[in-house]
């Protein structure tokens, strides 16, 4: 790829400015300050990005305002010619590619130019004075993996790389390391696992409680899980036993409900055959029992007369009959039902001494009763391990008092120490005894006076040696050790008397906590359910009583209802009261005698309007034809359902209805009790299961309460040994120093296997390319040493210049000499890879340091590597000036802004 052209808008000092390239080697040369290095960097900016700003680096951002940014124009030998724009106040200073008729972004650039990136550019195609003087200070193995990744890669940045994941990994480890980190740390670490050994060999009965722990714990938590599956099969049964009046209604309908049904249209037809069929029969009856009574009807009957005064309200009256049916129908239903509610009612008011009108409140859900439950549970769980921790040191003072006992019946001198005052009185009569015999010796003569004197002095002598003898036997081992029990005696009772104490106030709490419990009893209305305990398990029954209480007011509202209705249809019989013997009868009898008065009413009334026999005759000829055509119209439907009798359709229709009924009810009994009752049970066999779960939830809360207790008993004594913390101070250094050491690790293992990986790549990039590479980067060398050095050579895995005559390893090289193999190494990776041309070769004052030989020799080189590479050289230096006019080279002076 070349760089043809570029316009600088503004950059740094560059306002308005074109500049043109040619596609061989060439020098743009100006004065210090000239801008040379700005239009480095303003074609890094186009192709990569605009620079970040900061403290030490250079800002190029225009101080007039002016348009930061421009455009270049490249060639790709694959893509053909195409412009990059950027502008820092344009979209956010991303690129504008112009690529023929095609318009794109950083996206298109990034293909344009790929494989093509800033670090390949300013490691691989620039040359500066800084990246040089940088390998003046590497040592010989050094310099040699240096010149090595610049063959191979044409940067220095994989021997770099490499050398600094190394450097990291010794800085944290290595094997005869002292004072590095790791190293400190597993030091560390083996002490510390030497600290844990000892403490754990000295604390075997520790881990003998403590697994002693574990297992009471797991087999808690099993008979927890055994006590919370047992309760999920209580509450199972419990809702089986609600709603077995149901399954057993549900187990009667599965047994007596038909399955088959007479399709729809067959029913239907059959209701429309029988209406249609009974209309006529009625009709028929009505005609015949006229025609029979027409000759005696007495046409001023005062009932007769009576009807037709009030026939609108007798007939109206009369409509009500069904409803009265239903209505007294549901009367009875409710009355059933309410003494049922009524009866559960007793039971639970009864029991817990409840009053209807003074109903108790539901409180299971109330933050009240939450807090007093976990205030509950709290004090009998302190209580319950308070007992245990007073059982236990108890326990251990029976037990020392036991080993002082021991002791004192073994060493009886022990108790000499709390007679001290007593031995004490008891020495004094010895003493006197003695003195007195001493001073009478004094007085007697001999032979009284040798035998008083020795007597005194062997009443005194035989009382010490008595005492001494004593203390010999007294051992400072048993005293301390007796001392130590007693000790622990007084700190075994002192721990009794605080646990006592701690009860005490626990009780104490307690008793303030049943005074709440007693005072929201009675804001509550819950009389007898008077504590804890009886609220958790029996607490559901509130909720119970105020849902029978609603359903029996319900029930109650709705029979003064009925009761109102059938007050006011009775009273409206006081019309027929003188003409119908009514006294004394139910409503519905009283309704069967209106419809019977009514019907021969309306007898008489038709009879009245038809006096000739012959017309009655004729209609019901009629109508017996009539019944005769419809019955032979419906003789298949007849024979499909199987009847013989037009009187057997009602029946076979309301059988078919019920059927229905039936089948719907099933259904949805079905639906609710087939979660419930997966097999069938009986209620004697529901009762036995849930008097078995019962006694199995209680023998299973036993033993969770001895398990526990067992299990708090064996905390309590694992406390006890912990109390010095020194093992579990232990376990959290080691768990701390192992995770450190981990990460430590880790990190370290990163950079080896980082470094080592870039090694092998150099190993393996360079046995491919370097004789190639040391090929081309001889003739190189040649060039800028004016072939003094005919080969480069890799001996032993050591770069070795020759002349011919003599070898020179590369440590062996001068300063001047290693500086040039380093360009004849870099051009040659830029020879090897000239087939792709990626980007220009840009030199930006890389040769500085020179001597004029060095530099002539320099500029052949770039007017030799320009032949097949697009070289942009930038100096102040008027000697390679000279030198790029003497060899006819492109020379573009920069005039500043």
């Amino acid at each position: 790829m070349k760089i043809l052209r570029i316009e600088i808008n503004a950059f740094g000092k560059w306002r308005q400015k074109n500049f043109d390239f040619s596609s061989g080697n060439q020098l743009i040369y100006g004065e210090n300050e000239a801008g040379k290095s700005t239009i480095y960097q303003f074609i890094q900016a186009i192709l990569f990005g605009f620079p970040s700003k900061g403290r030490k680096k250079k800002d190029y951002t225009p101080k007039d305002g002016a348009a930061y940014g421009g455009r270049i124009w490249l060639e790709h030998p694959t893509h053909g010619e195409f412009m990059v724009e950027r502008y820092k106040q344009q979209n956010r200073g991303k690129a504008k590619v112009v690529f023929g008729e095609q318009i794109g972004s950083k996206t298109l650039l990034a293909q344009l130019i790929s494989p093509l990136t800033r670090e390949l550019f300013q490691q691989v195609f620039t040359f500066q004075q800084e990246q040089l003087s940088e390998l003046d200070h590497l040592r010989e193995k050094e310099l040699h993996d240096m010149l090595i990744s610049l063959g191979i890669t044409g940067s220095s940045q994989v021997f770099q790389k490499r050398q600094e994941y190394y450097n990291q990994a010794q800085n944290l480890y290595k094997k005869k390391g002292q004072k590095l980190l790791i190293n400190q740390k597993l030091n560390n670490w083996k002490s510390l696992q030497g600290k844990i050994y000892q403490k754990q060999a000295q604390e075997d009965f520790f881990s003998q409680l403590v697994m002693q722990e574990q297992a009471a714990k797991k087999e808690q938590d099993k008979l927890r899980q055994e006590i919370s599956k047992n309760n999920e099969k209580l509450l199972h049964l419990n809702q089986q036993k609600i709603n077995f009046s149901l399954y057993e209604e549900w187990q009667e309908l599965q047994e007596n409900t038909l399955n088959e049904l007479p399709n729809e249209q067959l029913m239907t037809d059959l209701q429309e055959f029988s209406n249609r069929y009974q209309q006529m029969s009625e009709r028929l009856e009505e005609l015949e029992a006229t025609l029979e009574k027409h000759s005696g009807m007495d046409l001023q009957s005062a009932q007769y007369y009576f009807f037709l005064e009030q026939e609108t309200e007798v007939k109206d009256l009369l409509k009500e009959q069904a409803q009265v049916e239903q209505l007294v129908n549901e009367w009875h239903r409710l009355q059933v039902e309410t003494r049922e509610t009524e009866a559960e009612l007793k039971i639970l008011e009864q029991r817990w001494g409840w009053q209807r009108q003074n109903q108790p409140v539901e409180f299971q859900q109330s933050l009240e009763w939450k807090t007093l439950f976990s205030q509950n549970q709290q004090f009998l769980e302190e209580d319950q391990q308070l007992t245990i921790r007073l059982q236990v040191a108890k326990e251990q003072q029976e037990l020392i008092d036991a080993e002082i006992s021991q002791l004192e019946a073994r060493y009886p001198f022990l108790l000499q120490n709390q007679q001290a005052k007593k031995e004490k009185r008891n020495s004094i009569p010895y003493i006197i005894a003695g003195g007195t015999a001493i001073a009478l010796g004094l007085f007697f003569p001999l032979p009284w006076k040798i035998i008083f004197l020795l007597s005194g002095a062997g009443i005194i002598g035989s009382y010490f040696f008595h005492k001494e003898n004593n203390s010999k036997d007294n051992s400072l081992e048993v005293k301390g050790m007796w001392q130590e029990k007693l000790g622990q005696l007084d700190v075994a009772s002192a721990q009794i008397a605080e646990i006592e104490e701690n009860r005490k106030q626990n009780q104490q709490m307690k008793q303030q906590l049943n005074q709440q419990v007693q005072y929201l009893v009675t804001q509550w209305c819950l009389n007898q359910l008077n504590t804890v305990e009886l609220m958790k398990e029996y607490g559901q029954e509130v909720s119970d009583y105020q849902r029978l209480c609603a359903i029996y007011e319900r029930k109650q509202k709705r029979e003064r209802e009925i009761q109102e209705r059938l007050l006011f249809l009775e009273r409206k019989f006081d019309i027929v009261q003188e003409w119908l013997p009514i006294q004394g009868k139910l409503i519905s009898e009283k309704m069967d005698l209106l419809a019977q008065f009514v019907q021969e009413m309306e007898q008489m009334k038709f009879a009245r309007s038809y006096q000739q026999n012959t017309l009655l005759t004729q209609e019901i000829n009629q109508l017996k034809k009539k019944q005769k055509t419809w019955l032979q119209e419906y003789a298949q439907q007849l024979n499909e359902a199987h009847l013989t009798y037009p009187s057997e359709v009602p029946l076979f229709l309301q059988k078919a209805h019920e059927t229905i009924q039936k089948q719907e009810r099933l259904a949805e009994l079905s639906k609710i009790l087939t979660p419930l009752f997966p097999e069938k049970m009986t209620r004697a066999f529901l009762e036995q299961e849930s008097l078995h779960l019962d006694q199995l939830q209680r023998q299973l809360q036993l033993e969770e309460k001895a398990a526990s207790e067992q299990q708090q008993r064996l905390n309590i004594q694992v406390e006890e040994l912990q109390k010095d913390g020194t093992l579990d101070e232990l376990y959290q250094e080691e768990s701390r120093q192992k995770a450190e050491l981990e990460h430590l690790m880790v990190e370290w293992g990163a950079y080896e296997i980082a470094g080592t990986f870039l090694g092998d790549l150099s190993t393996e990039m360079s046995e491919r390319q370097l004789p190639q590479l040391l090929k081309e980067a001889t003739y190189y060398l040649g060039l800028l040493t004016d072939h003094k050095y005919q080969r480069i050579l890799l001996k032993e895995d050591l770069l070795t210049l020759t002349d011919g005559k003599t070898e020179f390893p590369i440590y062996e090289l001068s300063t001047g000499t290693k500086d040039q193999l380093i360009m004849a190494m870099r051009f040659a990776y830029l020879s090897l890879e000239a087939n792709r041309a990626l980007c220009p070769v840009i030199i930006d004052d890389g040769w500085l340091h020179y001597d004029s030989h060095r530099k002539y020799y320099l500029a052949k080189l770039l007017a030799e590597f320009g032949k097949k590479y697009q070289i942009i050289c930038f100096s102040s230096d008027k000697e390679m000036l000279s030198y790029y006019q003497e060899l006819q080279q492109s020379v573009k002076r920069l005039e500043g802004v």
